[in-house]
């Protein structure tokens, strides 16, 4: 199995090899959109900021998934910075899940251990972690700007191991 560890920082030319196609046997690929700039808020730059050290420590721990990151207007010309902080999940070829707005990443509070625990969830790796972890702050503290966000389930739960795959026994 190869092995990966970090992320791997790409252009729009890249993603269907460094996505679509690296996906194709089953290897998740994780891509995380990252913020071109400075962004509207100060708790939004900060949002984004810590996703990407999660990604970052996520990409250090679980080294036969691949993690890449491309600023998000360079994958899609016009993503809109409120859907930032953004993650996608690819397998088979294709978006399997995403990950839109900090809500969905675990809340103002994201850190590597709630970023695990989400995409755990979602089937993209076994973690050794019982529960989802402590936010790193209180988010009582946050007015819940920027907090709400969305987890899609893109993919139907059919068993991808199986070689059946036109569903005519």
């Amino acid at each position: 199995k190869q092995e990966y560890g970090d992320v791997i920082p790409i252009s729009r030319p890249d993603w269907n090899r460094e996505v679509n196609e690296a996906s194709k046997n089953g290897l998740w690929v994780i891509v995380n959109l990252t913020r071109i700039s400075s962004m509207s808020s100060r708790t939004k730059d900060e949002m984004c900021d810590k996703v990407e050290e999660a990604t970052r420590d996520l990409a250090d721990k679980f080294v036969h998934v691949k993690f890449v990151s491309i600023p998000s207007t360079s994958a899609i010309e016009n993503w809109p910075e409120e859907n930032l902080p953004t993650v996608f999940c690819y397998r088979y070829g294709k978006m399997q899940h995403q990950l839109v707005g900090v809500g969905a990443m675990g809340g103002m509070g994201v850190n590597s251990g709630r970023l695990e625990w989400r995409l755990a969830m979602l089937g993209v790796f076994d973690t050794e972690l019982e529960d989802d972890p402590r936010p790193d702050r209180t988010e009582s503290a946050v007015d819940g700007v920027g907090s709400r966000g969305t987890v899609s389930r893109l993919a139907t739960t059919r068993d991808y191991d199986s070689d059946d795959f036109d569903d005519v026994d």
